[in-house]
C-alpha cells in the first residue's frame, strides 16, 4: 500500500485533504469525576478563542474547532523534522529536541524559525538548505526555546513553541490528564457501540495506549471486570499509567492477545474489544504513504478475532475496530468471520459513519470526509 492506492481511492484532491487535519479536534470527558457543563467552563478559560460544543451523537465527547488554512510567511532561518512530527504538529503539538532533524543555520533561544516536515529522514544536527531536502511541507513559525547546540545535545525538553500554525488548535499538553482524555471522533464511539454496563465481564485485547479501557471502564462506573492486555513492556507501561492516571479499574496484564486463551483457560467474558493491530491508513493528517503488506496484517487480524469468538459467552458481543481503510482487513475480515466461526453481525445503535458490508451492518469513516479512516463491527456469539 503506498501513495498509489491513496490516489486511487481518493484522487490527487483527496490526498491534499489528506495533508490537512480534521475540521475539528475532540476531548473525552471523565464523567464519573466532572459533567459536561463543568468540562466546558474548564475548556472555555483556558481556550477562549474556540467554540467548544458537545458533540451531537456521543454524549461524553468534546468538539473543538480547527481554524485554518492561515496565510502565515516562511522567515529566513528553518529547521526540519520528519513527517511524523509534522502531523502532530497539525494537530496542535509543539516541537520537542528529539523531533528536529536539521536545520538551515545556527539560532539562539528566542528567535524565531519556519518549521517544514520532510519526506526523507536526514541525519540528526545536519545543516541544509530548503532545496537540498525532500518534499518539504510548510508548517508554520515558532519561537525557539533551546539553541540549536543545545537541541543537538539532549534528547528531551521542549524546543519550539509553535505561535504561527498554518492550521491552529490548541495544545492540549496541559490539561488535567484525569479529567480529559484526547480521542479521535471514532475511537470514542467503540465503547458506546460496546455499550459495557456496570457488573459485566470485559476483556480489551489489544488496549494501550488506553484511550478505549478507559472509556469503557468510565462506562462500566469502575463496576465489574475489565481486563486490557498488551503484549509489550512499552506498551504495557503507557497503558497502566494512562488507567492509573484515569484512576480506572482495569486490570493491566502483559499477555500477547493471540495467546490469551491458553493464559486464561476456559474464562469466557460477556464482551470483547478487539481494537486490532492494523495497517494505520485511516490517519489524518497524514503527509507521508509508506509501503505496507495488507495481506499479512490482515491473516495476522484473523487469529485475534479467533481468539475472541472463543473467549466470548454464548450470546456474548465483540466489537472490532480499525483504523484502516483497507477491504481485506476490515469488510473482508468480517465476511470471513460471519461465515467461518459463530458470530453474527448485529445493529449499531449510534451510526456516524457510513453503512457498510457486510449486510450494511458496519460502519466505516473515510479520512475525506470524516475525521479519519476508520471501520466498526458489531458482532454476537452465536
Amino acid at each position: 500500500m503506498s501513495k498509489e492506492y491513496f490516489l486511487a481511492l481518493y484522487g490527487e484532491e483527496g490526498i491534499n485533504v489528506l495533508k490537512t487535519p480534521p475540521p475539528y479536534t475532540t476531548l473525552r470527558v471523565n464523567t464519573l469525576k466532572i459533567d459536561m457543563n463543568e468540562a466546558i467552563r474548564i475548556l472555555e478559560l483556558l481556550f477562549p478563542r474556540y467554540d467548544i460544543k458537545v458533540h451531537e451523537k456521543i454524549n461524553d465527547l468534546l468538539c473543538i474547532p480547527v481554524n485554518g488554512p492561515f496565510n502565515i510567511q516562511p522567515v529566513e532561518k528553518a529547521i526540519f523534522v520528519d513527517n511524523r512530527c509534522g502531523e502532530a504538529i497539525l494537530r496542535g503539538s509543539h516541537i520537542y529536541a528529539p523531533g528536529v532533524l536539521g536545520t538551515t543555520s545556527d539560532f539562539q533561544k528566542n528567535e524565531i524559525v519556519s518549521i517544514y516536515s520532510i519526506s526523507v529522514p536526514i541525519n540528526r544536527g545536519t545543516k541544509t538548505t530548503i532545496e537540498n531536502v525532500a518534499e518539504p511541507f510548510y508548517l508554520g513559525n515558532g519561537v525557539c526555546q533551546m539553541s540549536r547546540r543545545e537541541i543537538f545535545s539532549t534528547n528531551k525538553g521542549l524546543a519550539i513553541i509553535i505561535t504561527e500554525g498554518i492550521y491552529q488548535t490548541p495544545s492540549f499538553e496541559n490539561l488535567p490528564k484525569n479529567l480529559f482524555f484526547p480521542q479521535n471522533e471514532p475511537s470514542a464511539l467503540v465503547a458506546h457501540i460496546l455499550d459495557p454496563k456496570p457488573g459485566e465481564s470485559i476483556l480489551d485485547m489489544c488496549a494501550s495506549p488506553g484511550g478505549k479501557t478507559t472509556h469503557i471502564s468510565t462506562l462500566m462506573q469502575n463496576q465489574g471486570e475489565l481486563i486490557a492486555l498488551d503484549k509489550s513492556k512499552k506498551r504495557v507501561e503507557e497503558l497502566k499509567s494512562n488507567v492509573d492516571i484515569w484512576e480506572s479499574f482495569a486490570d493491566v496484564r502483559k499477555i500477547d492477545a493471540t495467546k490469551a486463551k491458553q493464559r486464561f483457560g476456559g474464562k469466557k467474558f460477556d464482551k470483547i474489544l478487539l481494537d486490532a493491530p492494523c495497517s494505520g491508513l485511516g490517519q489524518r493528517p497524514k503527509l507521508s504513504f509508506q509501503e505496507i503488506n495488507v495481506d499479512s496484517t490482515a491473516l495476522y487480524q484473523k487469529k485475534f478475532l479467533e481468539i475472541a469468538c472463543e473467549m466470548l459467552k454464548p450470546g456474548g458481543i465483540l466489537v472490532y475496530s480499525t483504523c484502516t481503510v483497507t477491504q481485506e482487513e476490515n469488510q473482508q475480515n468480517i465476511g470471513w468471520a460471519i461465515e467461518n466461526l459463530e458470530l453474527e453481525l448485529i445493529n449499531q445503535e449510534i451510526m456516524i459513519g457510513d453503512a457498510s458490508e457486510p449486510l450494511g451492518l458496519t460502519q466505516v469513516f473515510s479520512p475525506i470526509s470524516h475525521s479519519m479512516g476508520f471501520f466498526i463491527a458489531k458482532l454476537r456469539r452465536k
